[in-house]
C-alpha cells in the first residue's frame, strides 16, 4: 500500500512545483501564496503518512488546497462544487483518494481548454456504501480511441482492490464530460 501511495506523491509535488516556477517570474505574490498552500498540503501528507485511511473531511480539505493551487494557475477557468452529504463526512477512506482524480480532471479538462471548466465532488453514503465521484465538464471526443488508464486511475484502482477487495468499484464515464465514480464500504474509525 505504501508503494502505491508513494507513486502518487512525487507525481503530485512535481506538478504543484512546475506551478510555482512558472509564477515566480510573472508574479512573486501569487508564487508566494502557493508556496504557502503547498506547506500546508504538505503538511497534512506528512501528519497522515503513517495511515492508509482519513477522514472524509480531511480528504475535503486537502482537495480544496489542491484546487486552490490549480485556481491560482488557471485562473477564473477553473470552477469547482463539493456537494458532500453531512453523514458522509465521518468515512474513512483512502488518503490521497480524491487528489489524483481532481488532477486528472485539471490536466485533461482545463488545462487544454481555453473556456472554463468545472470540476464536481461527490460523497454520500448509500446504506453500508460511501460512494464518491470526480466529474469534469471537459470535451471528450466521441471518435477517439478508448481510454487507458494513466497512472492516477491504476493506483487507485489498485488501492482500492487492496484495501477493499470486490466490495469496491471504480467506474468510469466519459459520455459526457468524465466521471469517475467510486463505491466503497462505509467505516468510520473505531
Amino acid at each position: 500500500m505504501q508503494a502505491l501511495q508513494a507513486q502518487l506523491q512525487p507525481h503530485f509535488l512535481f506538478n504543484t512545483l512546475n506551478t510555482i516556477a512558472g509564477l515566480v517570474h510573472k508574479s512573486p505574490d501569487k508564487a508566494d501564496s502557493v508556496l504557502t498552500m503547498l506547506s500546508d498540503l504538505l503538511r497534512f501528507s506528512l501528519e497522515t503518512s503513517g495511515e492508509t485511511q482519513v477522514p472524509l473531511q480531511h480528504e475535503i480539505e486537502f482537495t480544496e488546497k489542491y484546487l486552490a493551487i490549480m485556481r491560482v494557475r488557471y485562473g477564473e477557468r477553473v470552477r469547482y462544487e463539493f456537494q458532500i452529504a453531512q453523514d458522509a463526512l465521518c468515512a474513512c477512506v483512502p488518503a490521497l483518494l480524491l487528489q489524483p482524480l481532481v488532477e486528472n480532471a485539471v490536466k485533461y479538462a482545463i488545462e487544454p481548454s481555453p473556456d472554463r471548466g468545472k470540476i464536481d465532488i461527490r460523497a454520500r453514503r448509500d446504506g453500508n456504501f460511501l460512494r464518491l465521484s470526480v466529474s469534469d465538464t471537459g470535451p471528450r471526443n466521441p471518435h477517439a480511441a478508448p481510454l487507458k488508464e494513466g497512472i492516477g486511475l491504476s493506483t487507485t484502482r489498485a488501492r482500492l482492490h487492496e484495501l477493499y477487495g470486490e466490495q469496491s468499484s471504480l467506474e468510469i464515464d466519459n459520455e459526457s464530460g468524465f466521471t469517475v465514480k467510486i463505491k466503497i464500504p462505509f467505516r468510520t474509525a473505531a
